[in-house]
């Protein structure tokens, strides 16, 4: 899909794991360096302005303190960081269940590209959270772009759920 405001191409897929929850994957290309790009992706100030508030240093071992656009808050624990490359981080939900967010960068000519993977969904969310990766790509390039913040992301996220409602889990 390509949005019609920003003209970025955001891939996204929905995937079945072999324990019976699902996975998400969301990609797109940037016209900036790995280095800004990572800049975006773990720096609180930066990320702030399209993802999530975050409270503390993404470092291995570090807890943070996050509060997502989408209204998610929680503690997650930063299992990997290695910059300007890969970031991992988990959080527990109640049930105990473990969910992982991946972020991958590499560069890609003169750009560079940003890979989401999201583990550990129920397949009842999947659509939900997939939708919500596609809006806070889509503000991560209008901040890349033309340095806007994030805006009316609830509205754009449920005018999006629908569509992934109906697209089939792999």
């Amino acid at each position: 899909m390509t949005n019609e405001t920003t003209g970025a191409r955001i891939e996204t897929s929905m995937h079945r794991q072999s324990d019976g929850r699902g996975r998400l994957r969301a990609s797109s290309r940037f016209p900036t360096s790995v280095q800004d790009l990572w800049s975006a992706v773990s720096e609180p100030a930066r990320l702030a302005r399209w993802l999530c508030v975050v409270e503390g240093e993404p470092a291995e071992g570090a807890t943070l303190r996050t509060r997502y656009t989408s209204g998610w808050e929680g503690e997650c624990l930063v299992e990997r960081c290695a910059p300007p490359h890969e970031l991992v981080i988990s959080s527990t939900e109640d049930d105990g269940t473990v969910s992982r967010l991946t972020a991958r960068i590499e560069a890609d000519g003169d750009g560079a590209i940003l890979t989401i993977e999201d583990t550990g969904l129920t397949l009842a969310d999947l659509p939900f959270h997939t939708a919500g990766w596609r809006v806070h790509l889509e503000d991560l390039h209008a901040l890349l772009a033309h340095d806007q913040d994030s805006t009316d992301w609830r509205g754009r996220w449920e005018a999006l759920v629908p569509q992934y409602r109906d697209l089939p889990i792999e």
